[in-house]
């Protein structure tokens, strides 16, 4: 029979406290935060502190608080942020990959049962109850090997995804130029001359009839960087004449107003994917009523560097959280080439975006491949 070792039995935990982050030096150590978790995009660095948290190759570490409570990773080196935790392990016959595994696999179950009413804690009662199942060595390496060949496919996959993305990027700057300083003087209009900018359906509003009919909606999760993600569907419930106010066209560009700074500017051009469909108060639906402007030009502008420079200026900010109001949107400065330019662009862009839904079919595959392989060794 299978021995089981409960997790609390076999690692320990302690929590992370703030570093002071330097730059890097020939004695800087890495500094490990949640973004560390999920890839080695934004590497940090702190001094070689005796009073930090340092996790060494053979630990887990693990977000314990916030919005990304649950979130892990292993094979990390370096000292962790305050909000995060590290497990360490003597256990000689505990493969740390296996257990890493492991514990990602358990990432909901972590997240149901944390505390905490405004920000998530996770319960250590609940992580130390955890069961290990504990195969010989040779076995648990062996499992932690296959799942790390089915992520890998899944991380070529996205740096497939990134790299049609810069292309498109690379051939707009090639075509257009810098837009930050009109380097090919581009006539400029403002855009609340050349469109029609509408603010979406308000949840919660008290409806003047009883004759209503349900309907499918783009929530701010729906509205991602250059494209839509319609993975989750919410319907409302409207009346015929908010459907005559608030329905979407083919070439309509979505706009999220706010959220990350980072996130400024980001939207999407509606492509009719779903036949009847409407959009909730916190998306801009920009409708183009100028014959000169392409939808898909306009949406590639809007999320440009150029676009991002300006409502980062003109955003309202708070703490993390950035938005614009109509207001401001409508004073955004549209430059506008030769028509038939646009046009090009966006066949290219039409092509690109084929190449990308063949690339993210392949990914869910790898995806689903990866899933399955998990519940296979670590479901219950």
């Amino acid at each position: 029979m299978l021995k089981m070792v409960r997790f609390g039995d076999a690692f320990m935990m302690r929590k992370g406290i703030k570093a002071e982050e330097t730059e890097r030096t020939s004695t800087s150590i890495r500094y490990i935060q949640i973004d560390d978790l999920r890839n080695d995009n934004h590497i940090k660095y702190c001094g070689n502190n005796p009073r930090y948290v340092k996790a060494t190759e053979r630990d887990i570490v693990i977000a314990w608080d916030g919005a990304n409570a649950g979130t892990s990773n292993f094979g990390l080196v370096g000292a962790i942020g305050s909000t995060l935790a590290v497990l360490k392990t003597e256990v000689k016959e505990i493969y740390t990959p296996y257990v890493g595994l492991l514990i990602k696999s358990k990432f909901r179950f972590l997240r149901g049962n944390c505390t905490g009413a405004t920000i998530p804690h996770l319960n250590r009662a609940v992580v130390e109850e955890i069961q290990i199942p504990i195969h010989p060595m040779e076995v648990q390496q062996q499992i932690a090997q296959t799942l790390e060949k089915a992520s890998q496919l899944i991380s070529l996959r996205k740096k497939q995804l990134e790299e049609l993305d810069n292309l498109m990027k690379s051939i707009f700057c090639n075509m257009f130029g810098d837009l930050v300083t009109n380097e090919k003087g581009w006539e400029s209009h403002l855009l609340g001359d050349i469109s029609e900018i509408v603010s979406g359906i308000t949840k919660g509003r008290k409806l003047s009839t009883t004759n209503t009919i349900s309907m499918p909606y783009m929530r701010v999760a729906n509205v991602k960087d250059g494209y839509l993600d319609l993975g989750v569907i919410k319907y409302i419930d409207i009346s015929e004449r908010e459907l005559k106010q608030f329905a979407l066209e083919i070439g309509d560009v979505l706009l999220t107003e706010g959220g990350d700074p980072d996130k400024l500017g980001r939207g999407a051009v509606w492509k009719g994917q779903i036949e009847k469909c409407i959009h909730q108060n916190h998306i801009f639906r920009v409708r183009i009523k100028n014959a000169n402007i392409n939808s898909v030009y306009l949406s590639m502008i809007i999320g440009s560097n150029y676009g991002k420079k300006y409502f980062f200026r003109a955003a309202k900010q708070t703490t993390g959280i950035a938005s614009i109001n109509m207001t401001q949107l409508k004073k955004f400065p549209v430059l506008i080439p030769p028509f038939d330019l646009q046009t090009q662009f966006a066949a290219i862009v039409e092509k690109i975006e084929e190449q990308k839904l063949l690339v993210q079919k392949a990914m869910d595959e790898s995806q689903h491949l990866f899933d399955g392989l998990m519940d296979k060794f670590f479901g219950e």
